[in-house]
């Protein structure tokens, strides 16, 4: 019996943390929309502190972690950039726009192989994306200079 009621208490509180997470949807995706037209405008350190308070609040998603890379790497915190687009590529892997920032970010920080692995990434999952190509044959270049 005691057994019993443990399971139920903690199957209360699991439905209990649900409710509590999934009441806070609207208003965290409200900042998210906030937090996204500060980085259209230009607003970057707005942006992030937005993105960071969402966050810290526990909401995790692969566009929150993205455009918080996107707004960091505008910011040339570039190690910053490069922690968050992995947290979106841990929540979403297939995701080659992450990929090509990724490597992007890693691009900028002289970590070619690193960069180079992330193009071939985001080219294997979008074939038809020009830059991503663009992007890959430029540190193919780069690297090739720096020997």
């Amino acid at each position: 019996m005691r057994n019993h009621i443990q399971k139920y208490l903690l199957i209360l509180l699991f439905f209990s943390s649900i409710q509590a997470v999934t009441g806070q949807i609207p208003a965290l995706q409200d900042s998210l929309t906030k937090g996204n037209q500060l980085y259209t405008s230009g607003k970057y350190t707005a942006a992030v502190k937005t993105y960071e308070a969402i966050s810290a609040k526990g909401f995790e998603s692969f566009e929150l972690y993205y455009n918080l890379g996107n707004a960091y790497s505008d910011m040339g915190r570039l190690a910053q950039a490069i922690e968050n687009y992995k947290i979106a590529l841990t929540l979403k892997p297939g995701f080659a726009e992450a990929h090509n920032n990724l490597g992007i970010a890693y691009a900028q920080s002289g970590m070619l192989d690193q960069a180079i692995e992330h193009f071939e990434a985001s080219i294997q999952l979008n074939p038809d994306e020009q830059n991503f190509r663009n992007n890959l044959a430029r540190a193919i270049t780069d690297k090739k200079r720096l020997r």
